[in-house]
């Protein structure tokens, strides 16, 4: 993918916020953006906001919220008249708004130091909501609304996983969507040429994925 990749492994079950632990080294004295593997987000405007987001990223933190009809499931943000951020209670039985917080996340490297003295859950993990919180006391925990038009599906249930096939069957059925095909994206970004999406056209298994990595770099090799 024109990409360096490292792994850290979660031996076992600790809470989100102990990727931060994990990855303790790799964030040193930088920012770290955290985005949850079962999160999927589609729609070109996601990327925008975030692009603006990171580039103007100092230091505290920055959630994501998008508006759901079950806010009971998530945690829940309460934002006052000033459009200033009050609350986020975690899964609560009468939600103060439909403003449900995502799984995508932007902190200061001091987010290390701040999930190294949090305690532990009653299910002995370190929660990433605990990690808000500390920022929400300070008074440095921004948000970002997340434009309506972006389709989010947390996909951490079997009826999720579901939904979260079919929007990217839909999404794909537009051949300009990069969705689905990395190779496009990191291509588009600069990460790879034109030969290299080729050959990789040229080893997949799938006629049709093929046939979209071709088409869109431009037909066979020369």
């Amino acid at each position: 993918l024109g990409l360096e990749l490292k792994y850290a492994e979660q031996i076992n079950p600790g809470g989100i916020a102990e990727a931060f632990l994990i990855g303790k080294d790799f964030i040193g004295d930088q920012p770290v953006t955290l985005i949850l593997g079962d999160n999927l987000f589609i729609g070109d405007a996601i990327d925008r906001q975030l692009a603006d987001n990171l580039a103007a990223f100092s230091s505290g933190a920055h959630i994501y919220l998008k508006s759901v009809s079950d806010p009971e499931r998530f945690g829940v943000v309460d934002i006052d008249s000033n459009g200033t951020l009050t609350s986020i209670l975690e899964k609560p039985v009468a939600p103060k708004s439909n403003l449900a917080v995502v799984g995508l996340y932007t902190y200061g490297p001091d987010v290390v130091a701040i999930s190294e003295q949090l305690p532990r859950s009653s299910r002995n993990e370190l929660e990433i909501s605990d990690v808000n919180a500390v920022y929400l006391r300070r008074g440095s925990l921004a948000h970002t609304i997340i434009a309506e038009e972006v389709q989010w599906i947390d996909a951490g249930t079997p009826d999720a996983l579901v939904s979260a096939s079919l929007a990217i069957q839909a999404a794909t059925v537009n051949l300009s969507s990069e969705i689905g095909y990395v190779e496009l994206a990191a291509f588009r970004r600069g990460y790879l040429r034109r030969g290299d999406v080729l050959a990789v056209a040229a080893k997949t298994p799938s006629d049709a994925y093929a046939t979209r990595l071709r088409s869109a770099v431009g037909g066979e090799a020369r």
